[in-house]
Formats: structure tokens, C-alpha cells, sequence
């Protein structure tokens, strides 16, 4: 009798019972990985979003840029060299240093190549510019609509895309005031926090509080976010200052902030804001009443007696008859200069009674 084998059936024993799968190619694997991730939206199952990509190669035809963008958000796809802004516009001169900075960098582009992909992201059948901007825009003035580039392409917007960008831009200097608080206002409502503060945002964000205060006060204060959206504040050293200076009452001051906001658009005006800021002219304190003038004052002059018989003669008219000269002895210098002090000490009170009666 032949013996059965009861042994259960193994992985590595049902091999014939398994699909077989055909071999891909590299290049295969990796379009079918960016299928997948594609076709999920870059999202998980509970909604969460990765941090999966597929490098790949795009025409910039099938790229735009983001209208979120602080930094190119006036640059016109069609023409990225052409201000379009009027010169009285605030972003006037902000996006002429922008555009100088897109021609700089097509002129490297037409020689060199791209070294560092553009990272876009899925939206519907658009692809979207995250980061990379200043590059897309000088690839397209150098080869136009019809190169291609390379690309990390994410299926769906990065979760933390508005902090990235402020993270990034944050500590460039080449980065407008107004540029860099729009991506800070983008990046706090991003984070979410039930509570927030300077020192809490700045942890969130992993930027110094060094960079992150005088962005939190503008945050807070709506008055200080108007004036940068405005342009009359392009440093954040005068945000320090008037956070320091003014109070929440000096704030809620329409005339006070009608003469600061006038004051700033001045030429030089931050670096004479401290002054300003301690003058009567911005807290509006009134000046006192212009006089003509008539002489001397009468408490700066000074009579001095030397010619008692000169003396005499003078003593005539309205003033010899106003007042009581019997007592005066015109013989003796000294006598004479006390009895001239006293007439002079009458004339300062009755000068003074008349002034204030005006």
C-alpha cells in the first residue's frame, strides 16, 4: 500500500497555481509606478497625501505656472520679459527685479542646461509649477513652448506646499517684503495651529524667530499688513520699530495712521521713521500762534542810564504824563536808573495783562 503524503501545500509549492508576470522593462516599471500614483491622486486611502513622484520628461507646453506664486504671480506666461504693471502700481518695481532675474536666467539656459528639475503637480489634466518657478519662466524665453524638461511630477498638490515655499524663500535676500508675507500668511493658515504665536509659528515652520516676528506682527496687526500690501513698508526694520512705538490705541487712530501711511511714501522715509515717529507733526500736536513781530520783546530790553540830562529830555509826552516823575531825582545817576527800572517793571506787567486778554 503506498503511503500518502499529508503534507500541506507550501508557497514554494504552488508556484503553477500563481499568475505569471511578464518581465518589464526599467522604463516599463517606472510608467506603471507613475500610473498607479497618478491614478490615486497621490493620496492613500484615508486621504492623506504622500510624498510620491515619477521623474519625467514634459513639454513646458503641458506646464503652468502657479497663480499662488508670490514671487511671479504678475509675470504674464505669454510674454514672461513684459511689465505689464503700470509704474504707480505697488509690485512695479518688485517685478521688474523678477523679470531681470527670468532674463538672467535664460541667458545661462541657452547655453547650459537644466541641472535641477521643476517639481509640478497634478490638478484635473493640468500640471501645476510647485517649485521652480524663476526656471520655468527662463526655460520657456530660451527654448519656448515645444522643450522639454524634466519634471518631478507629484499626482496631486504636496500637503505642506505653502510652508516649503515660505522654508525656501524665507532667508533670500533677492525676495520682496510684500513677496515673502504673502507666502508667510499662506504657510501659517496652512499649518492649521488651534493657537498660534510667534514662537509657536516659528517652530512650526522651522524658521528663526529672528525672521519670523516682525512677518507675525503684520500677520496680527491689520494695519501693518496694509501697509506692506500697499508698499509703503519694504523692510521689515520699520515693522520692529512701530510694533515698539505705537500702541493698540495709536493703531485704531485713523489720523494718526493717515499721516504715518503719508509719511512713508516719502523718499527715504524708513530711515527717518524714528525721528518722525517722536515729532509733534505725527501726533498731530497743535502749534502755537504766530506773532507778528514788533522789536525787540520789551523783557529783553535793557535801559542803561549815563547822561542824566539826555534823560530828562526823553521823559516827555504820554510816558511823562503817565506816570509819576516828582520822585525822581534826574541829578543822580543811580536815582535815575532806579525810578527808570520801576517805570519798565510797570510797562512789562501791562504787556503781559494785554496778551493774555487776546
Amino acid at each position: 500500500m503506498a503511503l500518502i503524503s499529508t503534507k500541506k501545500k507550501g508557497l514554494s509549492d504552488r508556484k503553477d497555481e500563481r499568475p505569471e508576470k511578464p518581465n518589464l522593462s526599467r522604463e516599463e516599471l517606472r510608467d506603471d509606478l507613475r500610473q498607479r500614483v497618478e491614478a490615486t491622486d497621490g493620496k492613500h486611502a484615508d486621504g492623506i497625501q504622500d510624498e510620491h513622484f515619477v521623474n519625467k520628461k514634459m513639454y513646458l507646453a503641458e506646464i503652468e505656472p502657479s497663480p499662488d506664486n508670490a514671487r511671479t504671480r504678475h509675470i504674464s506666461r505669454a510674454n514672461p520679459l513684459q511689465n505689464k504693471l503700470p509704474e504707480d502700481h505697488p509690485d512695479y518695481a518688485e517685478n521688474i527685479a523678477t523679470i531681470k532675474d527670468i532674463e538672467a536666467m535664460a541667458e545661462n539656459l541657452k547655453v547650459n542646461p537644466l541641472l535641477q528639475p521643476i517639481s509640478v503637480y497634478r490638478q484635473g489634466s493640468r500640471h501645476i509649477v510647485s517649485v521652480g518657478h524663476v526656471r520655468y519662466f527662463g526655460m520657456l524665453v530660451a527654448h519656448g513652448d515645444k522643450a522639454r524638461i524634466d519634471a518631478k511630477v507629484y499626482g496631486a498638490p504636496p500637503a505642506d506646499l505653502a510652508v516649503r515655499r515660505f522654508t525656501e524663500n524665507s532667508a533670500r535676500s533677492d525676495i520682496s517684503l510684500k513677496a515673502k508675507f504673502i507666502d508667510f500668511k499662506a504657510a501659517v493658515e496652512a499649518l492649521k495651529l488651534p493657537e498660534i504665536s510667534s514662537r509657536k509659528v516659528s517652530d512650526a515652520l522651522g524658521a528663526g524667530r529672528s525672521t519670523v516676528r516682525p512677518l507675525f506682527y503684520a500677520l496680527t496687526k491689520p494695519v501693518f499688513e496694509a501697509l506692506i500690501l500697499d508698499g509703503a513698508i519694504k523692510h521689515t526694520r520699520p515693522l520692529l520699530l512701530l510694533n515698539t512705538v505705537l500702541s493698540d490705541d495709536d493703531l485704531s487712530n485713523a489720523a494718526l495712521m493717515s499721516r504715518l501711511r503719508e509719511f512713508l511714501f516719502t523718499p527715504n522715509a524708513e530711515s527717518k521713521l524714528k525721528e518722525f515717529l517722536e515729532s509733534p507733526s505725527f501726533r498731530g500736536e497743535p502749534k502755537a500762534p504766530s506773532q507778528n513781530s514788533r522789536g525787540r520783546p520789551l523783557r529783553k530790553v535793557r535801559l542803561e542810564v549815563r547822561d542824566v540830562g539826555l534823560a530828562r529830555r526823553l521823559v516827555t509826552g504820554e510816558l511823562y504824563a503817565k506816570y509819576e516823575w516828582t520822585d525822581a531825582d534826574f541829578e543822580s545817576l543811580s536815582a535815575f536808573q532806579d525810578k527808570i527800572n520801576q517805570i519798565f517793571e510797570a510797562l512789562k506787567k501791562n504787556n503781559e495783562s494785554s496778551e493774555n486778554e487776546r
